[in-house]
């Protein structure tokens, strides 16, 4: 009954109910002008928060998480080509110079075992050092592929 009665209103007021949209939208927007998004979970807790107490303990025990995550999509799709290597190996080494970090992780630095009788053999899976044979980078591309953990990298 009140949707009926909404709707036929709107069918004949049809510019007033438009102008009264566009400034409710106005309005609204206007209020959001202040708001903000805040990663940090301290925001989250009441300054007297005993769990907040923890937090900081933890973190001045160990050390807090802040991570940078840095996404490399090649032009040509093909992740394993020696320029898109080269490029992953420029910034994992340039991720070394960010102040204060202390892991700096990517497929060119993730370590590679072999087994050669009774030695292991512990070394970068794409090391700009180590020429690969056509064959040894494709055992390399299969194992970075289906490496549990590898993947998200």
């Amino acid at each position: 009954m009140v949707a009926k009665l909404f709707a036929h209103w709107v069918m004949n007021h049809r510019i007033t109910s438009i102008v009264l949209i566009v400034l409710s939208a106005i309005v609204l927007g206007l209020g959001g002008i202040n708001t903000e998004f805040s990663a940090n979970q301290r925001d989250f807790f009441r300054a007297d928060d005993v769990h907040l107490n923890n937090l900081v303990k933890i973190e001045d025990e160990f050390t807090s998480d802040k991570n940078i995550l840095v996404l490399i999509e090649p032009k040509n799709k093909d992740i394993f080509s020696p320029t898109t290597l080269s490029a992953i190996r420029e910034i994992t080494e340039f991720g070394w110079q960010v102040p204060y970090s202390q892991r700096v992780e990517s497929i060119t630095n993730h370590l590679y075992t072999q087994v050669e009788g009774d030695e292991l053999l512990v070394e970068y899976l794409f090391d700009e050092e180590v020429q690969l044979s056509t064959e040894e980078l494709n055992t390399r591309k299969t194992y970075a592929v289906n490496k549990v953990g590898l993947e998200d990298y």
